[in-house]
């Protein structure tokens, strides 16, 4: 009996282990999220000293002279609490003006041009751009000053209005409602109480908007010249009277700039190599009926002022052609001293391109643009005339990009001896 009631009890007991086994829940996998990619590189990184290029401007030095002349006024405006940074350096008002001084004081005291280059790399710490990719590839492109002819009236073929910025136009600063907010600026206008964001190309240009509010500066002849004078920024206008006004820029719209060149290309129409200022003008004037279209695509708008002399890039000086570039002024200091290498067309007998040059060259960081975004764009401003017209709509090249501050720890160069700057 005892027997029976043991075998009884060890089959009841295996049931029952079989049943709760069944019933215990599965083991799951845990799947761990993927890894966080790692950060962006700074817009700015220091460069070894050996890793410093060598250099040789192909400029004469009297337009660097002029040209940091300029940024020397502008810095000289800031207040002394200004500070810029340069990678993971910070520099003060002070500092940044005394590079600028001290690259005059080479400048007027260099005999040769290799005495030059060696006495910048002395007195300089070079930081690279990250680029566009973080490997320090910059993307090189230009701008020019285009000449146009204009009228006061909208009168005979002048029917196309240049438009000084709107009185109903209010700009936003986000973090002005609390830091939580992104550093982000809005463009808008009211509209029964509440903000909207401002018109369009389209709404402006083909619907009228702003027609008869005496926001018209001026009349042009060409629907395509004012949608590039846009592109461009400013630009001189020889009026009937034989007068000339610059026409500059002062707003825009808040709207996002897209590039038609990129849609010429998406829409393959060209091909990324034949993209230029001159297929796109050709392009648009060989199928009017495809302009509106296209140039509304970039619903981005620019309102202008009408200035004597010009042009003046962002820090409010006349640029200097050749030596002034526009690049991100949210991320790269305004007003300080550069080093591009890139690349210039040489021109045939025809003005047309026979083939490109590279070349090194130091430059001032004094203008800026929509279109220009990120550490990996770089804007040269060619000046005006048939080379800069050439230049500006034909460059998109890759180079790179270094920034220049005085060493804290330099040498002067008059006296060659070790001295520490403030």
């Amino acid at each position: 009996m005892k027997a029976g009631r043991a075998r009884n009890f060890i089959y009841l007991l295996s049931v029952i282990i079989l049943i709760l086994g069944g019933c215990a829940p599965a083991v799951k996998e845990v799947v761990l999220p993927p890894p966080a990619p790692p950060p962006p590189p700074p817009p700015l990184v220091l460069t070894p000293e050996e890793d410093i290029p060598p250099f040789q401007d192909d400029m004469d030095l009297d337009t660097l002279r002029q040209a940091s002349l300029k940024s020397l006024r502008y810095l000289e405006r800031l207040p002394v609490t200004e500070s810029f940074r340069f990678g993971d350096d910070i520099y003060s008002r002070d500092e940044v003006t005394d590079s600028v001084r001290t690259l005059l004081e080479i400048i007027n005291t260099s005999a040769a041009p290799e005495d030059f280059a060696r006495l910048v790399k002395e007195n300089f710490s070079f930081y690279q751009s990250s680029g566009r990719t973080g490997q320090g590839d910059v993307l090189f492109t230009g701008y020019y000053l285009p000449v146009l002819r204009g009228s006061r009236l909208r009168t005979g073929g002048y029917l196309y209005p240049l438009y000084r910025r709107p009185d109903d136009m209010l700009y936003v600063n986000l973090q002005d409602f609390g830091l939580d907010y992104p550093p982000k600026t809005l463009v808008g206008r009211p509209y029964k109480g509440r903000l909207v964001p401002y018109y369009t190309r389209r709404e402006i240009d083909y619907q009228g908007v702003l027609q008869g509010k005496g926001l018209e500066l001026l009349y042009l002849a060409d629907p395509i010249e004012a949608f590039f004078l846009q592109i461009q920024g400013s630009g001189r206008i020889e009026l009937e009277d034989g007068q000339s006004l610059f026409a500059q820029y002062q707003a825009k719209n808040g709207r996002p700039y897209r590039s038609i060149g990129n849609l010429f290309i998406e829409e393959g129409k060209m091909e990324p190599s034949e993209v230029s200022l001159f297929s796109l003008k050709d392009y648009l004037k060989k199928y009017p009926e495809e302009q509106e279209r296209i140039l509304c695509y970039n619903e981005s708008y620019v309102f202008f002022q009408l200035a004597e002399d010009g042009p003046r890039g962002c820090l409010g000086e006349i640029l200097t052609p050749g030596r002034s570039i526009a690049t991100d002024s949210q991320i790269l200091p305004r007003g300080a001293i550069a080093l591009i290498i890139a690349e210039k067309p040489a021109l045939d007998n025809n003005g047309g391109i026979e083939r490109w040059t590279s070349f090194t060259r130091l430059v001032l960081n004094q203008d800026t643009g929509g279109a220009i975004k990120g550490p990996g764009r770089v804007d040269i401003f060619w000046g005006s005339g048939p080379y800069a017209e050439v230049a500006a709509g034909n460059l998109k090249h890759t180079g790179r990009l270094f920034f220049l501050v005085k060493k804290r720890e330099g040498i002067n160069p008059d006296t060659k001896r070790k001295e520490v700057m403030p």
